[in-house]
């Protein structure tokens, strides 16, 4: 018996077959040592004999943590929650404004304090106030208004329990996966690995499954931003699965012995299996009319009845690697990436406090530099030769008066 390695086990390409198939069709090899998957292009070239592996290739991945598709900071309330947060945090303010307008209107003082001089504004800052627990110094005298004050203030205390206990349960909970399937794996932010063997190839240039057509094309196919196929080899490509972030496509036979030699439990723990295709039935094959075909049927007949095939399997393929029950989930930090939105947000409110600030100390120092220009300008306004007219007549009012030339009349 000579045996031979191929390149391949035979793939129709431009009308012909290449690897070992290639090569029975040639006549240089009569059956192959290893198994071969069932296509209908290869029955006019070859003839199955006994079914002896079950292939499972599936993308294996640690699951993320936290979900990048949503705000962590919107998480404990749905889309509808907020907007009725807002619409009555709105009628809070509405109400509070009202008290404070008919407060000035009724008991009427002089303004002691912003909430007298600035109503609209400062109703805001205590209803802003009032959802993230902060006091304030100026509050309502009219009891309308202290009632509506004092349930604006209840309303938030309740609103921040909800919200707080939601976040410091959602740390301390087991984190629920949200990627099982093929569809939430291509919309995830994860990478995409394929092993580099032949078979993987052979599915994307022939798959019809649209889900699978959308994930070759955005995370797979060269573009712009990828400038060559992510196919690694099994070591490689479970060596960046470890690191997290990454899903790789690899047979389980092969995965399953580098996870468990490399892997902590944590790890292991974390590992998600999704199917690409349905595990593979292959079986080995001779060449059409070959007359070993017989021999070969026989003989593999004779290994699975003997549980030879069933004890290769169990040492060829490693059991899956079990998460130990001893393993307890710690809880999960908040990592930078999640609180940058309140980091954003702080960013904004101190940008537009410095411009309003600015544009605040322009427009003040406009207002002073005005009356001084107003007094300025009364000095300079009349002519020189006015100027000089009343120099004069200030000058006959100043001289001395001659006694001499008074004149008093007697009646």
């Amino acid at each position: 018996m000579n045996l031979m390695k191929g390149s391949t086990w035979g793939y129709l390409i431009n009308g012909t077959f290449n690897g070992i198939l290639g090569d029975m069709i040639k006549g240089i090899v009569d059956f192959g040592a290893t198994p071969f998957q069932y296509k209908p292009e290869r029955l006019d070239v070859c003839e199955y004999t006994v079914q002896t592996w079950l292939a499972r290739p599936c993308f294996i991945f640690r699951h993320p943590k936290k979900d990048d598709l949503s705000n962590p900071f919107l998480k404990p309330f749905e889309q509808r929650v907020w907007y009725w947060i807002a619409l009555f945090g709105f009628v809070n303010w509405a109400l509070l404004y009202l008290t404070a307008k008919i407060e000035k209107i009724i008991n009427w003082k002089p303004l002691i304090n912003t909430l007298d001089s600035h109503p609209a504004s400062e109703t805001a800052l205590i209803t802003s106030a009032a959802i993230c627990q902060q006091g304030l110094s100026d509050g309502p005298r009219l009891f309308s208004g202290r009632i509506v004050f004092l349930s604006l203030f209840l309303w938030g205390f309740l609103l921040y329990q909800f919200y707080s206990a939601s976040v410091v349960g959602s740390l301390l909970a087991k984190k629920p996966r949200w990627i099982n399937t093929l569809k939430d794996l291509a919309d995830s932010n994860l990478e995409i690995g394929i092993e580099d063997i032949a078979y993987n190839y052979d599915f994307f240039a022939t798959t019809t499954d649209p889900v699978a057509q959308r994930l070759y094309n955005e995370k797979v196919a060269v573009n712009k931003k990828r400038k060559k196929l992510p196919y690694y080899s099994a070591e490689e490509g479970i060596a960046r699965m470890k690191n997290g972030g990454f899903a790789f496509h690899v047979d389980v036979a092969t995965a399953y012995k580098i996870i468990e030699e490399t892997f902590t439990a944590a790890e292991i723990c974390d590992l998600v299996e999704i199917q690409l295709f349905p595990p593979k039935h292959t079986a080995t094959a001779t060449a059409r009319y070959s007359p070993f075909k017989k021999m070969v049927t026989y003989g593999m007949r004779q290994i699975v009845e003997r549980g030879m095939a069933r004890r290769l399997r169990h040492i060829w393929m490693h059991r899956r690697p079990q998460c130990p029950e001893s393993h307890s989930e710690e809880p999960v930090p908040v990592i930078l990436a999640e609180f940058s939105p309140a980091l954003f947000l702080l960013t904004c409110g101190c940008c537009f406090s410095t411009i309003v600030m600015i544009t605040e100390m322009i427009v003040q120092r406009k207002h002073r530099l005005e009356p001084e220009n107003h007094l300025t300008g009364v000095f300079t306004q009349k002519s020189p030769s006015a100027l000089s007219e009343s120099s004069r007549k200030f000058e006959d009012i100043s001289s001395p008066i001659d006694p001499d030339e008074v004149k008093f009349s007697a009646n």
